[in-house]
């Protein structure tokens, strides 16, 4: 786990990463969460409810370039965070994060 673990500490300290997220950081935990579920790089993972994409954009750091972030939410969900996502993903800012809106079956 020393390689997620060292992917995770720099997907957090990304200067790229908004500062609002950064101030969640404290109540999120993502650091173990992460860790929890042994995200690693090179890794294909989804944050379903995704919500505005907090835990997908951090996930995209740490799966790197060879991984694969699906953000999903249903369409309820998705109205809910209203244009977060499309702010968090405008000008393609993540290669390896697709979007997907779609009924829970």
């Amino acid at each position: 786990m020393a390689d997620g673990h060292t992917a995770i500490e720099k997907a957090l300290a990304n200067e790229a990463r908004p500062e609002a997220d950064r101030q969640r950081d404290a109540n999120r935990k993502p650091e173990q969460v992460l860790e929890f579920f042994g995200i690693e790089p090179d890794m294909k993972v989804i944050d379903i409810f995704a919500g505005g994409g907090y835990y997908a954009e951090i996930l995209s750091y740490v799966v790197g370039v060879d991984g694969e972030v699906t953000l999903y939410n249903n369409g309820g969900w998705d109205g809910f965070v209203g244009a977060g996502v499309e702010e968090r993903l405008e000008g393609n800012r993540f290669s390896n994060l697709q979007s997907i809106v779609m009924d829970a079956n």
